[in-house]
């Protein structure tokens, strides 16, 4: 199965879970996977917004459960275990990880 990897911000102990949008990553060093077109995603990271606070692996849990459901995908992080950056990767074409993004 394709796969997509990106960068993330998350934002913790927010009052729901939220994709809220897009960073500019324009001074970070943008990660892209194997079949990904950092043109479409526009080398921007991700505002990911939790409700878990940041400690005991609560809010990396959550991104991932939260992530699967809303994507119907496999997911995972590759790095930033104990940052608020992160990079994820998720088990889904990138034009259809954006196009589920919009909806």
């Amino acid at each position: 199965m394709q796969e997509f990897v990106f960068n993330a911000k998350v934002i913790a102990n927010a009052p729901r879970f939220e994709i809220a949008g897009f960073n500019d990553a324009k001074n970070q060093k943008f990660l892209a996977g194997n079949n990904s077109n950092p043109e479409l995603l526009g080398c921007k990271e991700l505002k990911i917004k939790v409700c878990s606070q940041p400690r005991e692996n609560k809010a990396n849990l959550e991104i991932v459960r939260e992530l699967k459901k809303k994507f119907d995908a496999e997911a995972s992080i590759l790095k930033g275990l104990k940052s608020s950056r992160k990079i994820i990767r998720i088990s889904i074409l990138e034009k259809d990880f954006l196009e589920k993004l919009r909806q």
